[in-house]
Order: C-alpha cells, then sequence, then structure tokens
C-alpha cells in the first residue's frame, strides 16, 4: 500500500481550522423504517456500489480559550419566579461530523451537521492542514464580480474606451 493510500485511510485531522477526533470507521447496517427520500435515494456512491457504507463520526474539538452563550433557568426563592439569564460558557467537543467510505471504491462523504452540507473529499483533504471551505469570492461592487471566474475580463488586456 503507497503512503498515499494509508493517508487516504484517515480522515482529515482539522475541519475548518478544528481539530477533530475520529472513531474508527464501522459497518453500518440498511435499516429503513420508512422509504428514502428522494435525496436519500440520490446519495449514492459515484461508482454506483449498492453496498452500505462504512461510518465514523467526528468530534469538532474547540478552539482554546472559545466561548459559547448559554441559557440557564433561575428561579427566584421568595416569588417564585423563573429567569432565563445568559451566560458565557467554556466551549466544549461536539460531535457533529457524519464520514461515510464507500467500501468498493473508497470514496469518503462527510456531513457537516451544523451546516446541513455533504462534502466529498479529495486528496487536498487528507493532508495536515485537514479540510476547509473554499474560498468564495468577495463581491467589489463592480458588474464583473456577478459572472464566473472564467468569464470575468482580464483588466491588463481589456480594452479601454479612449
Amino acid at each position: 500500500m503507497s503512503a498515499l493510500e494509508l493517508v487516504k485511510h484517515r480522515l482529515p485531522p482539522l475541519w475548518d481550522g478544528y481539530q477533530v477526533t475520529w472513531s474508527p470507521f464501522e459497518s453500518s447496517t440498511r435499516v429503513r423504517i420508512c422509504r428514502p427520500s428522494r435525496a436519500q435515494q440520490q446519495r449514492m456512491c459515484p461508482c454506483g456500489s449498492t453496498s452500505a457504507p462504512l461510518t465514523a463520526h467526528g468530534v469538532r474539538q474547540p478552539k482554546p480559550g472559545e466561548t459559547m452563550e448559554s441559557v440557564t433557568e433561575r428561579t427566584l426563592r421568595r416569588s417564585g419566579r423563573v429567569i432565563l439569564q445568559s451566560v458565557t460558557v467554556p466551549a466544549w467537543p461536539v460531535i457533529d461530523l457524519y464520514a461515510f467510505r464507500c467500501p468498493s471504491c473508497g470514496v469518503d462523504e462527510v456531513w457537516d451537521i451544523r451546516t446541513d452540507e455533504w462534502w466529498t473529499l479529495d486528496e487536498t483533504d487528507y493532508g495536515p492542514g485537514g479540510s476547509s471551505r473554499p474560498l468564495e469570492r468577495q463581491w467589489s461592487g463592480g458588474l464583473f464580480d456577478l459572472l464566473p471566474a472564467e468569464d470575468t475580463p482580464d483588466p491588463d488586456t481589456t480594452p479601454r474606451p479612449t
């Protein structure tokens, strides 16, 4: 097995800059209580495999010093009134990534439940930098920002009116 294949069988150590601890892959069972939705039917491996995928979950670790807002309930003794109080607390690890590996071809897909997005991993996701969201172009207010990148004229070669 080549070094790339060994790295390919691990999952990204980072996800959008957050360190992730992955569980080992396990066989998933195909238990269906009701008919799968159209979106679930379309979530099939590109190789056309009908085998159940292997599954793993990822625990996203908070960044050092990261906090989150939490709402606590407090009951006043004398009046019995309930007060909701917003408190800043240290962030804690959360299981919010689920990986699915095709047992036939080895393609990995990750479902980020925080954003409800599906990602098909490629070679760049398996390195030490992990996986990160593709950069989106910033809109500078110009008309050409609305065009796809390949249609945007090069300012150095675009003729200027005289």
